[in-house]
C-alpha cells in the first residue's frame, strides 16, 4: 500500500531556502513524482541537484517505514480477528458479545434514581469485561478507603456514617 503523501522535513529548512523558488518549486514537484510514481528526475536545476541525492535517500527510506508500519498494522488485526472468529467457533464470545446474547433475560427496569452506569444506559453504551473490571477495582478501593477512614476516626474517638 502506497502512501497519498509526501514528507518534506523541517530539517530541510535551512539548506532548501538557500535554492531560489523556481528551483525550490521543480525540486519539491521532482519529490512528489518520485515519491508518488518512483521516476527520478532529469532536468533539476544544478543547485536543486544537489539536494536531490539526500531527498530521494529520505523519501525510499520514508517508504520503506511506512510499509512496514502498514504491513505490521495488518498482521495484528488479522491475528486479532482470526482469535475473536475462532473464539466465536468456540462458543466463546468476546464480553461485549455475551451483552447482546439473547438466552438469558434480566429485568432492567429499576425504579431507581442512581446516576450508576449499571442502571442508566441511556447512551447505550454496554461495559465489556475489561471496563467492568476496572470499575470493579475502583469500587474494592473506594471501600477500602472509607473502611480506613472509619478506623481512623474510631480509634481518634470520632464516628463516621456508614456507607451509604
Amino acid at each position: 500500500m502506497s502512501r497519498s503523501y509526501t514528507a518534506l522535513p523541517f530539517e530541510y529548512r535551512e539548506e532548501l531556502f538557500s535554492l531560489s523558488p523556481a528551483a525550490f518549486g521543480k525540486l519539491s514537484l521532482a519529490l512528489l513524482e518520485f515519491s508518488e510514481t518512483g521516476k527520478e528526475p532529469d532536468d533539476l536545476p544544478r543547485a536543486a541537484a544537489v539536494f536531490w541525492p539526500r531527498l530521494r535517500a529520505r523519501e525510499l527510506a520514508f517508504q520503506a517505514e511506512y510499509e512496514k508500519r502498514t504491513e505490521s498494522a495488518s498482521e495484528h488485526g488479522k491475528t486479532a480477528a482470526n482469535a475473536r472468529w475462532s473464539r466465536k467457533k468456540d462458543g466463546k464470545m468476546p464480553g461485549h458479545a455475551r451483552a447482546y446474547n439473547t438466552k438469558t433475560k434480566t429485568n432492567t427496569n429499576t425504579n431507581s434514581n442512581s446516576k450508576s452506569i449499571f442502571n442508566d444506559n441511556s447512551s447505550g453504551f454496554i461495559p465489556g469485561e475489561a471496563e467492568l473490571e476496572a470499575l470493579m477495582r475502583l469500587k474494592r478501593a473506594k471501600e477500602e478507603r472509607e473502611k480506613r477512614a472509619r478506623e481512623q476516626a474510631a480509634e481518634a474517638g470520632g464516628n463516621l456514617p456508614a456507607p451509604a
